[in-house]
């Protein structure tokens, strides 16, 4: 039966549980009460044929709504509805879990009655796609829940998203950070390791910058399927932040990590004072701490470390890595486009402890060991992005300082054995920026952000271009234009569905009293040009939080987790590091779930044939259970 919470003084109709059942013929229903506003909850259930008698609850969907930042702070896990403004109607594809085949379609109006919407095939798990349209076909908000049992007895939430729009996830972040590394694995897991905070005991403290940053060996596992974060021990694991960690194999249901590079610390990282990032006088960039002969024990390049985690049980056992690549500070490192578990990673830039030596750029085997060292410009803040399965390209921090002799960027080869470097053209000083954000973008390479690099010396100043696209092939890199854009450092940027590349955040030089304690809540989307025309920029959505030395990670689902970070604290001129995370939704009607399909979907109707047929409707048994 329906049941209706009485109407409300505002006339319009608030769903409650609707619940469908089982019998023996093993047909399936499912059953969704969608008020004339998008209140939804839904039940999923077997049932015997059409309007036979019965019936018993079997399997249950709730809709919830994820909510935005709200008073400076990520609300507390809701079970309410999603509310989404404009909606007038909502599309349920059901697909195969394994065969990713569409089971059935449906689109029902959100001031209808809900009818039943029956499933074929109990036998095999599905997905489920929620999407909200309104009457001109754009999608407004959408959720997905992937590996549902039919008969499995359980309430099953679907978790639902606006579209170009920032949301929290279910949970925080049990530690603060900033600067750390967020590895998507195998499984789709994220695990965060690492970091910067601004005290001793960590979390999110409010510091001056100038106090200097502690790091951090604190790591947790992101579930994309629960949008939650479950707490991970690594016995043993260096605190370290700047680095990366890279996955190296999967083999058994077990994960294989490296983490490389980075930024630790001499001495007892719990001990006051023992701090292992602090920024120069200028107020920028951050950098490493001399020993002062006290308490401050100084910076310390790490050696790389071997993580094996067990999705199983949710656990990492930690080993150093004999062999492995040089400890670096502010290094940083890729797996290059193409490549599987157990091909190569390029690790690039950084310096020795206490900045004597520069470095040069390695390849890394399968085995976390070094493929060999190819020395090139030395570089600090530089960015690494994949070309291929053997070739990467490097991107500024060239602290040459012999005028005519820069070099903005160098292309990485034969990363599968012994690396060589094609080197880029001289004179491009104007290009070269460092501590800056790069992803793929089209047929080349986004950079965007970052500061100036004059005389071999980063300045505290924004790199006067803020985004530019660069050719893999010739090294050229062309302007593109933001309106409104601000020249920040530290940003971060992810390549999402369609190319599309997602750039946020960042500090931004000459707008407070110190460049650090100056976060920007900067979000701007960048498309590739169709054909011929240069790619294209624009602001999106409205993050809950300034933030820089945050990363943003694509997830299975398309959106896109922006974690850690420092944010503006309470205290002028001080800032905190951030637990809250939030998810950015990036879908558009295009992204249609059964796109890959070449079905040719409308925006927010069924998939229909050429002659207008519907080809897989999931069957509607009548508006009254």
């Amino acid at each position: 039966m329906a049941l209706w919470y009485p109407a409300p003084k505002d006339g319009v109709k608030r769903a409650s549980w609707l619940s469908v059942s089982r019998s023996s013929s093993g047909s399936h229903r499912f059953a969704c009460c969608f008020a004339r506003l998008p209140a939804v909850t839904c039940a999923l259930a077997v049932a015997g044929g059409c309007g036979d008698g019965d019936l018993r609850p079997d399997v249950r969907y709730q809709l919830v709504g994820l909510l935005p930042v709200s008073g400076g702070a990520c609300p507390a896990a809701s079970t309410a509805p999603p509310r989404i403004g404009g909606a007038t109607r909502v599309r349920l594809t059901f697909r195969g879990e394994v065969d990713r085949a569409l089971r059935c379609d449906a689109v029902l109006a959100l001031d209808d009655a809900a009818p039943y919407v029956a499933v074929p095939d109990r036998t095999d798990p599905v997905t489920l796609y929620v999407e909200y349209f309104d009457d001109a076909g754009t999608l407004l908000a959408r959720g997905e829940r992937r590996g549902v049992d039919l008969v499995g007895g359980a309430t099953v939430q679907v978790h639902v998203q606006p579209a170009g729009a920032y949301v929290c996830p279910l949970g925080t972040a049990g530690t603060a950070r900033a600067f750390h590394s967020a590895t998507p694995l195998p499984g789709g897991e994220i695990l965060l390791f690492g970091g910067l905070v601004g005290a001793a005991g960590g979390d999110s403290t409010a510091f001056a910058p100038a106090a200097g940053g502690y790091v951090s060996s604190a790591a947790e596992i992101y579930d994309p399927r629960e949008r939650r974060f479950y707490p991970l021990t690594i016995t043993g694991a260096r605190p370290r932040a700047f680095h990366e960690t890279l996955v190296l194999r999967s083999d058994g249901g077990l994960v294989e990590l490296l983490v490389v590079g980075g930024l630790g610390v001499a001495g007892d990282p719990t001990l006051a004072g023992n701090i292992a990032a602090q920024p120069t006088a200028g107020g920028a960039p951050w950098t490493w701490v001399d020993p002062d002969g006290g308490v401050r024990a100084g910076s310390l390049a790490l050696p790389a470390e071997r993580l094996v985690y067990d999705p199983a049980t949710r656990s990492v056992t930690r080993t150093e890595v004999m062999g492995g690549p040089l400890p670096r500070l502010f290094g940083t490192g890729t797996l290059p486009a193409g490549a599987g578990a157990g091909q190569a990673l390029a690790v690039v830039g950084g310096k020795t402890a206490g900045g004597a030596d520069e470095l040069g750029h390695e390849s890394v085997r399968g085995d976390g060991t070094s493929g060999g060292v190819v020395n090139g410009r030395p570089r600090l803040g530089a960015t690494v992005v994949a070309l291929s399965p053997t070739e990467a390209l490097v991107w500024g921090g060239d602290l040459t300082a012999v005028a005519g002799s820069v070099r903005a960027g160098d292309r990485l080869t034969m990363l599968d054995g012994a690396p060589a470097l094609d080197a880029g053209p001289q004179l491009t000083a104007e290009l070269n920026r460092a501590f800056h954000a790069a992803a793929r973008l089209g047929g080349g390479v986004l950079v965007g952000g970052g500061l100036t690099v004059t005389a071999g010396t980063i300045q505290d100043v924004g790199h006067g271009v803020l985004l530019e696209h660069v050719d893999p092939v010739s090294l050229a890199a062309t302007p593109i234009t933001v309106e409104s854009g601000t020249l920040v450092a530290y940003p971060a940027a992810v390549a999402m569905a369609r190319g599309d590349v997602l750039v946020t955040g960042g500090a931004s030089p000459g707008v407070c009293a110190s460049t650090l304690a100056c976060p920007s809540r900067q979000s701007l989307r960048v498309r590739p040009g169709a054909g011929a025309q240069p790619p294209t920029a624009a602001s999106t959505g409205s993050p809950g939080f300034a933030r820089y030395g945050h990363r943003l990670t694509l997830l299975p689902d398309g959106s896109v987790l922006v974690s850690g970070g420092f944010t503006p604290a309470v205290e002028p001129d001080q800032i905190r590091a951030l637990r809250d995370a939030e998810l950015f939704t990036p879908h558009e009607a295009i992204d249609d779930p059964l796109a890959d399909l070449g079905l040719g979907r409308a925006p927010g109707d069924v998939a229909r044939a050429g002659d207008g047929t519907p080809l897989a409707p999931c069957t509607l048994l009548g508006a009254t259970p």
